[in-house]
């Protein structure tokens, strides 16, 4: 009877879930207008910065879910989100996102921080990138200058969710991250040290580098990577071994997705909590789903944010694994159920 219940009210808030979404909505003026935006901060001493993207026609007064994008070592925020195509999925779902810049020997601000110099040749700065203007990302193990300098760059994560909070009107309950390669490993180590913020993360060719990961909470996951990709595949079964054992997941996996040349498979987790993996294995270390690649490959981007909004409506429909879970489950399905009518009466 409780699976029932629990199928009846997901198809009932998936129903009404615009609706739901509006209401949910306060009073609140975001600082920046829409378009893409060069933040700069200073967090723990140091000058960072972030490229904030804001989506037309976000309502006024809306708290958007928040998507950071993390770009790999030798690679940009500008490089990584043209190839993930980032922006069009923000603004698909109308979603603030925050693609930040790592860190780098080379302390040079503005867009030139970070240049791509992935075996591809391709540029997206002016001259060629020296190797102290690497940027990278401090995932444990790896990688490059943020890891051998120890950058705290979990206290700048979670510096930017408070800032998005305050200026953009975040939604704090709908935090998420993805990120390709270094990115990947970074996004791993923000569900072990910020599962408190982070509704889900979706690592791409990217694996754990973080050797005391302790969740403070089951968290939602998804992950990609190619049979061909020498950077996640040895321990890409580890590492979601690892992420399903901590969520109390189920012992196998069913597969959620399959094509010609690929195969998801999902684990049957508790409460709203999903892990997912996708492999594909003929694929070497680029981004799942670009135009060269087979028509069959995932579409990475569009299986994230399709997975981040099952995260939020899962979270509503769980109220947030509290204790009181099974009267605030009665009282949303209720509300689900009550609102549905309404909708079809007025409809």
């Amino acid at each position: 009877k409780a699976t029932v219940s629990v199928l009846y009210c997901k198809i009932t808030i998936t129903m009404v879930w615009p609706v739901i979404v509006l209401l949910m909505t306060v009073g609140c003026t975001p600082s920046y207008k829409p378009g893409r935006h060069l933040i700069k901060v200073e967090h723990g001493g140091e000058h960072r910065q972030f490229h904030l993207f804001v989506p037309e026609g976000m309502r006024v007064g809306a708290t958007p879910p928040i998507v950071f994008g993390i770009h790999g070592i030798r690679s940009s925020p500008e490089w990584y989100q043209q190839k993930a195509s980032l922006e069009n999925a923000l603004e698909e779902k109308k979603w603030l996102g925050v693609i930040p810049f790592g860190v780098s020997k080379d302390m040079r601000e503005g867009e030139d921080k970070c240049c791509n110099s992935g075996p591809d040749g391709e540029r997206d700065c002016e001259g060629s990138p020296t190797p102290n203007q690497t940027c990278s990302w401090n995932a444990g193990r790896c990688c490059g200058f943020a890891s051998s300098s120890g950058s705290n760059d979990i206290g700048y994560f979670r510096f930017i969710v408070h800032w998005a909070t305050v200026e953009m009107c975040a939604d704090q309950k709908s935090v998420f991250a993805t990120g390709f390669s270094n990115g990947g490993m970074m996004t791993n180590r923000l569900g072990c040290e910020a599962a408190d913020i982070f509704l889900a993360i979706a690592p791409v060719a990217g694996n754990l580098q973080f050797d005391n990961c302790q969740p403070a909470r089951p968290i939602s996951y998804i992950s990609f990577c190619g049979g061909m990709d020498g950077v996640c595949v040895s321990d890409f079964t580890e590492t979601i071994k690892y992420w399903a054992s901590v969520s109390n997941c189920s012992s196998e996996p069913r597969v959620s997705w399959t094509s010609a040349t690929a195969e998801c498979l999902e684990y049957s987790c508790h409460n709203g909590i999903f892990v997912e993996y996708c492999f594909i294995p003929d694929l070497r270390h680029e981004y799942p789903g670009l135009p060269s690649q087979p028509s069959t490959n995932p579409d990475a981007t569009k299986m994230i944010f399709s997975k981040f909004e099952v995260a939020i409506q899962n979270r509503i429909l769980y109220s947030d694994n509290n204790s009181s879970g099974a009267i605030s489950h009665s009282f949303v399905c209720l509300f689900a159920t009550l609102l549905t009518l309404l909708v079809f009466t007025l409809g």
